[in-house]
């Protein structure tokens, strides 16, 4: 095995591919061989089963070009034709939604045909179809074909795009919207169809995040339009004659947002009409100035964590009158050590995703956090204006007291930091320190008992 792993790593420097150094041990050494693509699919292989290994050159182009001839009018069947170059030994075949395969690559067109597609066949054809299928009206699809060469490798991926024909919609569906409220955190609008309005689906998503949804869920789901997915969300129970809808904060409705209203109206035999947007923007709070969120550590308690009484850090953030929205969060110090202003780039980032709740915080709030005492962390809050322009992050470090009262450590037993593992800080709260009218603040909780906390600002 020694052998094969040297002649391994002697090939892999000749293809300039970087091979692990050796390994020290035997119960150290490889006994695996994963070749990774670009996509980073990866194929093993166990080395004791490993006869040699080869590298390979093929002459020419491996494809199979396809091409769609037209579609059934059922929607069953496609026709199409299809090449071969000399160097293409065998192809197989799939379809996909556009919607589905718009940010794939070859190797995820491949990887999708090798699931999903035909047989392998060694045929050309200038006349074929395809049928049992059950393609959506109005949708757009790729006919794709995989090009295999002698050494059964998948090389080239041909597609042909094409779009079956939209449904025919009865009338002129429509529904009326109009905005009826809007405050900082809520609006309110009305729904009123038209008699051609059988049945209508609404929904309010962050603004030009709706395409995102489709593209993420739809393909799961079977959906090539944003009506069909959402009225798949609704269970298909549709909203029939005129309504008025107030979209709250228990809807991630926040101040400042703007958001676009989907309108999805079907016509008397269900079909959809191509959907409505109505665009929404929220009362903006905050000003124009620097927005800067004060971060306080106020009490150091024993409090009832699951089964425990155990030490809890009750740290408050107060936004500015500049503040319009913010983040926060708290770090170990050996984080804040290890990664720095990382961490503060990292709070000043938008979601990987749409749809993540709680990105924003838009009120002071206090949280609690379970810390054991002597403990250093850093607290880190970055905030925007009502234009979105970003204030000065402010970081800082606090030290919990070398006793809690109430708390008792022999109870307790500490599990030892590991510095190269980020731990979750158990939390929770986030209580809104204003008052039941936004816009009215709170008086800082000064009958809090002060503690002896190390707080200073971080450099």
């Amino acid at each position: 095995m020694k052998k094969l792993y040297i002649l391994l790593a002697s090939l892999l420097a000749v293809a300039g591919i970087s091979a692990p150094a050796a390994a020290q041990t035997e119960e150290e050494a490889p006994n695996r061989i994963l070749v990774i693509d670009k996509a980073q699919y990866f194929a093993g292989y166990n080395i004791p089963y490993i006869e040699g290994i080869q590298f390979a050159h093929v002459d020419g182009e491996v494809m199979a070009p396809i091409e769609v001839l037209g579609v059934s009018d059922d929607l069953s069947s496609i026709s199409c034709s299809l090449k071969m170059t000399p160097a293409c030994k065998y192809y197989r075949i799939s379809i996909a939604m556009e919607l589905q395969a718009q940010r794939w690559n070859d190797i995820s067109f491949i990887r999708y045909t090798e699931n999903t597609g035909t047989l392998p066949d060694t045929e050309a054809f200038d006349y074929a179809e395809i049928k049992g299928l059950n393609l959506k009206r109005g949708t757009s699809y790729y006919l794709i074909s995989v090009a295999y060469d002698e050494y059964n490798t998948a090389v080239g991926v041909s597609k042909a795009y094409f779009t079956t024909p939209d449904v025919e919609i009865v009338g002129n569906p429509h529904v009326d919207v109009q905005v009826v409220n809007v405050t900082l955190d809520s609006f309110t609008l009305s729904f009123n169809p038209n008699k051609d309005v059988l049945y209508y689906y609404y929904m309010a998503f962050e603004e030009n995040t709706w395409q995102e949804y489709l593209a993420m869920w739809g393909p799961s789901f079977g959906c090539s339009t944003i009506s069909e997915l959402i009225a798949m969300w609704w269970n298909y129970q549709g909203v029939v004659g005129p309504a008025t809808v107030t979209w709250d904060p228990s809807m991630d409705i926040f101040p400042g947002e703007t958001y676009d209203v989907i309108v999805a109206a079907a016509d008397i035999n269900g079909n959809f009409a191509p959907h409505q947007m109505i665009t929404v923007s929220t009362q903006s709070q905050g000003g124009t100035g620097e927005a800067f969120v004060e971060i306080e550590a106020v009490d150091y308690t024993a409090e009832i964590w699951g089964d425990q009484i155990l030490p809890s850090l009750w740290v408050t953030f107060w936004p500015n009158d500049e503040t319009a929205r913010y983040r926060y969060r708290l770090y170990y110090d050996y984080e804040w050590e290890r990664y720095g202003e990382l961490l503060v780039e990292e709070l000043m980032q938008d979601p990987p995703q749409p749809g993540i709740t709680d990105w924003w915080t838009y009120d002071p709030i206090i949280n609690e956090y379970q810390l054991m005492p002597s403990t250093t962390v850093y607290g880190i809050s970055v905030a925007q204006n009502s234009l979105h322009e970003w204030g000065t992050p402010n970081v800082v470090e606090i030290t919990t007291p070398d006793e809690c009262e109430g708390y008792n450590p022999a109870a307790y037993k500490i599990s030892p930091v590991d510095p190269d593992v980020v731990r979750n800080m158990m939390s929770r709260g986030g209580m809104n320190l204003q008052n039941a009218k936004r816009g009215v603040m709170a008086p800082r909780p000064e009958q809090m008992k002060k503690i002896v906390v190390t707080q200073k600002t971080a450099k």
